[in-house]
């Protein structure tokens, strides 16, 4: 099951940028004990969201978070991906609930990127829709065929790369 979780901090933190991540603690408390990192999947301001899996004990504990509860958040955290010059036509290849971290880069890029998004299936296909608001074009692959083409990504890829204009 995939979820998103918008937060609101308590008090104001910097502007994270694409590629950056947040790291949160599920529960206060030894158990689970570290802080997780999850990708930055939208900013609006001074709330953010995350878009995130269930596949284990701590994202499990996440879900059945209500609004109104406080979790502690470190962040933004890591290097960001570089924006491209003037010259140069970015490509967005992503998979499944990696869209996570490259959502927010072609919201920033503006209609400027080629994106590639596969999944298993067209239910890991996340917000395809808002996504194509921001891509220059969006090309979608599954490997069951369920939606755009069937097969790997990394085939649309390689057929895009051969035919790019």
């Amino acid at each position: 099951m995939t979820f998103l979780l918008t937060l609101q901090p308590v008090e104001p933190i910097q502007k994270p940028e694409p590629g950056q991540f947040f790291m949160v603690s599920i529960e206060h408390g030894l158990d689970p004990l570290l802080k997780r990192p999850f990708s930055l999947y939208r900013w609006f301001g001074q709330e953010f969201q995350i878009l995130y899996r269930v596949v284990g004990k701590a994202t499990g504990i996440l879900k059945e978070k209500a609004p109104g509860n406080l979790l502690d958040v470190l962040g933004p955290l890591g290097n960001f991906y570089p924006m491209p010059t003037k010259n140069q036509t970015p490509l967005i290849v992503a998979g499944g609930i990696g869209i996570a971290s490259l959502f927010f880069l072609a919201e920033k890029l503006a209609k400027s990127a080629y994106v590639l998004y596969g999944a298993r299936t067209e239910h890991e296909l996340f917000f395809i829709n808002e996504l194509k608001e921001y891509a220059r074009d969006l090309l979608i692959s599954t490997d069951d065929g369920s939606n755009g083409e069937k097969g790997n990504i990394i085939d649309v890829l390689k057929k895009f790369l051969t035919h790019y204009p």
